[in-house]
């Protein structure tokens, strides 16, 4: 007993030096910042924060993205606060990304909703995956939006749209295109919210309704 508390006491000293040494150096650099309540709040959130690991794995096998090839997922996840302002947009993006959507299916499970099936097509279960891709009206919207933004000189037409660059898993390093792809994100899931068919005339009025992109720095 005399041993084991000797050895307590010694580790709480050690511990003590560390947790007071970390104190002090925290205190210097909080006294120094620009920002000192953006690094305090950067400091606590990084203590809970855990990296979502599943959700990035789900994302992965649902656009059927090769392992070999390397997704930035810290860039992915700043990518909407870069290229808009509007905190609705950057909430449903985060949102998408973590898989906190509520689609049919989900609803249906937690006796929210009698129907599974997709509110567009009304053939298959609503993922999020069929609802943002697969779903053959939002495959039609796709290619109608890709003409628009080719049209509107912001899209080469010889890009070939992938699952994981419409949903934002993947950024075109242009802040207007990525703002105009996140508008068109937002769009379905009002549409699905609302019981109506995401048809391109409807984009335009609105994409009308929000404030212009961030432009390229």
């Amino acid at each position: 007993m005399i041993s084991a508390i000797k050895t307590l006491w010694k580790n709480n000293e050690e511990n003590l030096h560390n947790i007071t040494t970390n104190c002090q150096t925290f205190i210097d650099t909080f006294l120094k910042a620009r920002q000192p309540n953006r690094l305090a709040y950067k400091t606590l959130v990084g203590k809970k924060r855990k990296n979502p690991v599943v959700a990035q794995r789900k994302w992965i096998a649902d656009c059927r993205i090769d392992t070999q090839e390397n997704i930035d997922w810290d860039t992915v996840y700043r990518s909407s606060f870069l290229c808009t302002k509007i905190s609705k947009l950057i909430v449903f993006q985060l949102k998408l990304l973590h898989r906190r959507l509520a689609t049919n299916s989900f609803l249906t499970k937690i006796n929210l909703k009698d129907d599974e099936q997709c509110t567009f097509c009304q053939n298959e279960m609503m993922t999020l995956i069929h609802l943002f891709w697969t779903c053959s009206v939002c495959t039609l919207f796709w290619q109608d939006f890709k003409q628009w933004a080719v049209n509107r000189g912001e899209l080469s037409n010889t890009i070939y749209l992938r699952a994981y660059l419409v949903l934002g898993l993947n950024s075109y390093k242009n802040k207007r295109l990525d703002f105009y792809f996140l508008i068109a994100r937002f769009f379905l899931w009002v549409c699905k919210t609302c019981n109506t068919l995401p048809k391109i005339e409807n984009f335009s009025p609105f994409l009308s309704h929000y404030d212009t992109p961030r432009t390229n720095t």
